[in-house]
């Protein structure tokens, strides 16, 4: 089926307020870094020195605009901002865990849960819920909102009150959030189908493991097999072997794509990068924890592990800038970037927020439940997913 040249322009209702909830203390840790974790020649900030959660400027992100937001999964947003002490600002409970990745459009949360299509507002406010026997996260395009759904098909939808406009035929039961390519936007299933909007045949996978990531052409995903597989339409590019099945997405540099793998039986995980136009091998490094959450790439790719570590690698060698043991809980999330800090959960139900420069960190604040989903950032407040079904969102006095 071919696909429209675009979707019904869509608009946002306005938010209304809710009340924000008391929170419980953050960890009273501040700046803690261990020397002896730095590359040679890096030096930690002065103890006392704080981070905030930025306001990002900006409209809604647009998957087909602006691929670097969203599609290359590099997860990281711009902004300046205050920084002090984290509290817990809202609370929401949703019918089951929150375990599909959240999507942001700087100003407003969408959340899919046990199908249903949430937009949340950066203070809690509930502006939609509609089902839609969604199994994907949702993507934002220049002409509005899509979400997979569970035979398969991709939806695009109206903000506004959740109708469906559009709809693409896809097999299985849609999973990863949709990614743009050239003229269009593809998805996979669970069957291992990639699907595009431009034509009726895909592309079989065998098998998908994580999220798919894209430079607006071409699509990389990881499969249970272990292989990292580059597309362009829904024609197979390149393949590169990996040590074992991958874990979140991977993650697209200027001229390389990153990956993570999990242990197999004795073969540790570890990270890899591959040529992102002949998918060559360059380096890779096997860790002594298995990755966790997904990788994030801003200056050094932040590696989280199994057990509670984040490593900060050098995109170019491989090489360690500095590692940082936040607890003994694994870390569960891909790392969120802003303004020098990265924000990472864990499974013991604790956000952390670490500088940059030498993996010092700045705060932790317990949830009360593992984090399985997010972070996210709009309007100044962190959103997380936990594995009680809670939606929480975080905001730091100023």
């Amino acid at each position: 089926m071919a696909a429209p040249r675009s979707l019904l322009a869509l608009c946002l209702p306005a938010l209304s307020l809710l009340g924000l909830s008391c929170a419980p203390h953050p960890s009273a840790v501040r700046r803690s870094v261990d020397p002896a974790t730095l590359a040679p020649g890096a030096s930690g900030a002065a103890a006392g020195s704080s981070a905030a959660l930025p306001s990002p400027a900006g409209g809604p992100t647009s998957v087909s605009a602006d691929p670097a937001g969203l599609a290359l999964r590099r997860r990281v947003v711009a902004g300046p901002g205050v920084r002090s002490d984290p509290i817990i600002a809202w609370r929401l409970r949703l019918p089951v865990p929150v375990t599909i990745p959240l999507c942001s459009d700087q100003d407003t949360f969408w959340v899919v849960s046990a199908g249903a299509v949430h937009h949340i507002g950066a203070d809690g406010s509930r502006a939609l819920d509609v089902d839609l026997d969604a199994t994907a996260p949702v993507t934002l395009t220049a002409e509005g909102p899509v979400v997979g759904v569970a035979d398969g098909s991709l939806l695009a939808f109206s903000s506004g009150n959740g109708k469906v406009v559009l709809a693409w035929r896809g097999s299985g039961r849609a999973r990863g959030g949709a990614v743009p390519i050239e003229g269009g936007m593809a998805w996979m299933s669970s069957d291992g189908s990639l699907h595009s909007t431009l034509q009726d045949d895909a592309l079989q996978l065998l098998t998908v493991a994580g999220q798919p990531a894209s430079d607006g052409v071409h699509v990389f995903v990881h499969t249970l097999e272990g292989d990292l597989v580059a597309t362009q339409g829904i024609a197979e590019r390149w393949r590169a072997r990996v040590r074992g099945p991958g874990i979140g997405a991977p993650v697209v540099g200027d001229s390389r794509v990153y990956d993570a793998w999990d242990a197999v039986g004795s073969t540790p995980g570890g990270v890899q990068a591959v040529d992102r136009e002949t998918g060559r091998l360059l380096w890779e490094r096997q860790l002594a924890a298995a990755p966790r959450g997904g990788l994030a790439l801003d200056g050094s790719l932040l590696v989280p592990t199994a057990d509670g570590t984040l490593l900060a690698l050098d995109p170019a060698t491989g090489e360690q800038h500095w590692s940082s043991r936040l607890g003994a809980d694994p870390l569960s999330t891909a790392p969120l970037v802003a303004a020098g800090s990265a924000w990472v959960g864990d499974a013991g139900g604790v956000l952390h927020r670490v500088d940059l420069d030498d993996g010092g960190e700045a705060w932790s604040l317990p949830l009360g439940a593992p984090v399985t989903s997010g972070p996210e950032l709009a309007g100044g407040t962190l959103a997380l997913g936990l594995a009680n079904g809670d939606l929480v969102g975080v905001e730091e006095r100023r």
